[in-house]
């Protein structure tokens, strides 16, 4: 049974990308999943409910890859870094989902709310390697959404680069080294 809803969920992604949330239809996903209309109605509401669910997905490859650092006796950029890395991995794999997450969140509450919990996630590192005096104190929310836009125009540019038949996966390890170094200078306590 969760085998066709992932099925649909990966002919959504791709029809989303393709055609962009507006001119997809359920019938443009069923035929790509291989799978009659009525079919998809009984896993989804509409299309908007598929949306919903690729952004919630996502969000839970990255809060069980977290559930699962925080049993590790990391230090708090060193957290930061691996989950930084896991979402890039994650998007460098399948760059039809970048064309979703960037162009289709004004589509869905559930970009502001699923994605953003890669926010949430780096802000509640943050928040522990203050209380552990790990980190220098600052607004940990505001950090963390200075992370995320960092994260969000590195996608960005991938998609731009990805668009005109010249990928530069390289962009995304760059980014990372970059984003570690700023945290690094700037919030680690030496």
């Amino acid at each position: 049974m969760s085998d066709k809803k992932e099925i649909i969920r990966l002919a959504a992604i791709e029809t989303f990308a393709n055609k962009g949330f507006y001119f997809s239809t359920t019938d443009l996903i069923a035929e790509k999943a291989g799978v009659a209309v009525g079919t998809i109605y009984n896993y989804f509401k509409n299309k908007q409910d598929i949306l919903e669910y690729i952004c919630q997905v996502e969000f839970e490859k990255r809060k069980a890859f977290f559930d699962e650092l925080q049993k590790q006796d990391l230090d708090p950029v060193e957290k930061i870094r691996k989950i930084i890395q896991k979402h890039f991995d994650e998007v460098r794999e399948n760059p039809l989902l970048v064309k979703i997450i960037l162009r289709e969140r004004q589509n869905t509450d559930s970009y502001s709310t699923k994605n953003s919990g890669l926010k949430i996630i780096i802000t509640e590192v943050l928040k522990e390697g203050m209380e552990e005096e790990k980190l220098r104190e600052a607004n940990p929310s505001i950090l963390a959404t200075i992370i995320f836009g960092a994260i969000e125009a590195v996608m960005g540019e991938y998609l731009e680069s990805y668009e005109e038949n010249n990928p530069k996966p390289e962009i995304f390890d760059e980014a990372l080294m970059n984003i570690i170094k700023l945290l690094e200078k700037g919030v680690i306590i030496s």
